[in-house]
């Protein structure tokens, strides 16, 4: 049993599959990192099971590993900040009306839980 593992970005090994799971991920939720922008419509995204799951777990993730936690929060916070949106074209960045009711109950649920726990717990050790 191994009572002490290494931060994934300690080993170069472990910050390098990070960094791919990080990146699939991203493209799993519809989300080009090198444009900034999204290719799929918001309510592609959250009819996805990617989407729920990723949802689903976020809050624990963040709340319970603050190493992982801090690494996830960019593309948490983007992804927060779209999913609500109203459906326009993918692609295009501002949208200027949200509404958390275009998200499942639980799911909004987990959307407030996430937000929460990002900001009172993980914005501090950053």
């Amino acid at each position: 049993m191994i009572l002490f593992q290494p931060i994934p970005s300690e080993n170069k090994a472990l910050a390098k599959t990070q960094t791919a799971v990080l990146r699939h991920l991203a493209v799993l939720m519809g989300y080009n990192s090198i444009d900034k922008t999204f290719f799929i419509t918001p309510s592609k995204i959250r009819a996805s099971p990617a989407f729920n799951s990723f949802m689903a777990n976020l809050p624990q993730v963040v709340d319970q590993n603050f190493k992982i936690g801090a690494s996830v929060i960019p593309l948490s916070l983007t992804i927060l900040h779209y999913a609500p949106a109203p459906n326009k074209a993918s692609g295009i960045r501002p949208h200027p009306f949200y509404s958390l009711w275009c998200l499942e109950t639980c799911i909004r649920r987990y959307w407030l839980n996430g937000l929460i726990v990002m900001l009172y717990k993980v914005s501090g050790r950053l």
